[in-house]
């Protein structure tokens, strides 16, 4: 009896170590994922064609209006150089095309166009990037990356999403994505929100993430040739990084198990 009870005690132990170790290495380890934190200050104005609005300001303007360009969000970085800042959708910002199309955020109220806007006087390049250094990593380690993507409609060439995995101090550009996601009819994610994984190493203990808008749609053809956006293209929501675990973790748990099981049979 008072073995039983003493392998019933010890297979507490492990199940609740496994728990532990589990919640710990699928924590995510990006900050503000959802875009959900406020970012200081009021949003770019474009010479006034868009009034300054502060984050808290998004949730009460109708639709169509609750959008604004910030030039960064907490634990987000814009990339310099990559569209004029980054652009922020409150739920409910685009239309929903006879109910066909999810208009909400992925996660939360909040998600990214990464096509942003531009002074109409001036289009183009209104793709735009962001970025976040993540420290702390293991060199060597495999970390899974997940988000979810919806593209903004089916047009060629206006929704592409590069990703960027990089080292600490490395060049991110639109020329150098490590993978690029587009609209797929397959998928159906114009109408809906997908989510993409993707396993990814740490070539150190700092890395870059990134995301930055690939369309090269001109805004107005008649008028300019400029590419480098249209003011569409991809949206982004909810980006998460977790560690694998790796194989000798999991091998770890079994044969805690199958020595309790041994020591059960003999009692």
């Amino acid at each position: 009896m008072g073995v039983s009870m003493l392998n019933k005690s010890l297979l507490k132990s492990v199940v609740l170590l496994a728990g532990l170790m589990s919640v710990q290495a699928n924590a995510s380890l990006i900050t503000n994922g959802s875009f959900e934190q406020a970012p200081a200050g009021t949003s770019i104005t474009f010479g006034g064609e868009q009034p300054a609005l502060s984050f808290g300001d998004l949730a009460g303007k109708p639709q169509g209006f609750s959008w604004a360009v910030y030039s960064g969000l907490p634990g987000w970085s814009h990339i310099a150089g990559y569209g004029p800042g980054v652009e922020v959708h409150h739920n409910g910002t685009l239309s929903s095309a006879n109910g066909t199309i999810n208009n909400n955020a992925a996660d939360g109220e909040h998600y990214l166009e990464m096509d942003t806007h531009f002074s109409y006087k001036t289009p183009g390049n209104s793709n735009t990037g962001i970025f976040q250094l993540l420290t702390g990593l293991k060199a060597g380690q495999t970390y899974e990356l997940s988000f979810w993507y919806r593209a903004r409609d089916t047009a060629t060439d206006n929704n592409g999403l590069n990703v960027y995995w990089k080292a600490n101090g490395s060049v991110i550009d639109k020329t150098n994505a490590d993978y690029t996601y587009d609209y797929s009819a397959g998928a159906n994610n114009n109408a809906n929100w997908v989510q993409y994984k993707q396993k990814v190493v740490a070539t150190s203990t700092e890395m870059l993430i990134g995301f930055g808008g690939a369309g090269e749609q001109v805004y107005n053809p008649s008028k300019n040739t400029t590419a480098g956006g249209n003011g569409k293209g991809a949206l982004l929501d909810m980006v998460e990084l977790v560690e694998v675990p790796a194989p000798a973790t999991i091998a770890l748990f079994g044969l805690a198990g199958l020595a309790l099981l041994s020591r059960r049979r003999k009692a």
